[in-house]
This record gives structure tokens, C-alpha cells and sequence, in this order.
């Protein structure tokens, strides 16, 4: 992927604006104008800062001049744990500890 309009596309849905007419109304543009920018009819430079901190990305990277950012997995995580029922939630953690739990296990030395 190396338009800006893809990355800008790519970055709204995972910030979690299912429609570019929602989040254009959060920046506060008009919802046409981000349409030609994110269907790259138009270009968006001077729109990119105000973007990148509503979508929590760099300007640079939606430009296309960077490289893709890394995921935070532990932040994915706590972003998915918070749109779990409290059950939900207290398997999620149990689960994770769990986990970390047996990964923290000296591993068996075959009776050595």
C-alpha cells in the first residue's frame, strides 16, 4: 500500500470510523471533500496533521513517506478488552494470565 489515500482509507477503519462521511464530520470538513481525498481525488496534505491526530498515526506515514508503524499489540489488547462484557473481560484476563503463567514455567529438564 504506498497511496496516501490508502493509508488514510486503512488508518480511518482501524481507528473505527465505518464511514468517511462520520469521521469527515469529526474533523469537521465536509464529508465530499474527505471523500475526493480518501478516493484520492484529491491530494490532502495540508489536511494530514489534523487527520493524523484524530487517527492516531503520523502525518508522515499517511503522506506515504514513512513506513508502516508497528502494532502496540498490549494497547490492541486493552482497545479489544474494553468492548468485552464484564465476563467477557475476566476470561480475557484469566486467559492472558494464563498464558504468561506457563510461558514463566522453567521448562522440564528431562530428569537431568
Amino acid at each position: 500500500m504506498n497511496h496516501a489515500h490508502e493509508r488514510l482509507r486503512k488508518a480511518r477503519i482501524a481507528a473505527g470510523y465505518k464511514s468517511g462521511a462520520a469521521f469527515a464530520r469529526e474533523v469537521g470538513i465536509e464529508p465530499g471533500t474527505y471523500g475526493h481525498h480518501e478516493s484520492g481525488k484529491r491530494g490532502f496534505a495540508r489536511f494530514a496533521a489534523r487527520y493524523s491526530r484524530l487517527l492516531n498515526v503520523s502525518a508522515t506515514w499517511l503522506l506515504g513517506e514513512e513506513a508502516a508503524p508497528q502494532p502496540d499489540v498490549a494497547e490492541m489488547a486493552m482497545e479489544l478488552a474494553s468492548k468485552l462484557t464484564p465476563e467477557q473481560r475476566a476470561l480475557w484476563f484469566s486467559l492472558g494470565r494464563a498464558l504468561a503463567e506457563q510461558q514463566l514455567e522453567p521448562e522440564a529438564t528431562n530428569g537431568e
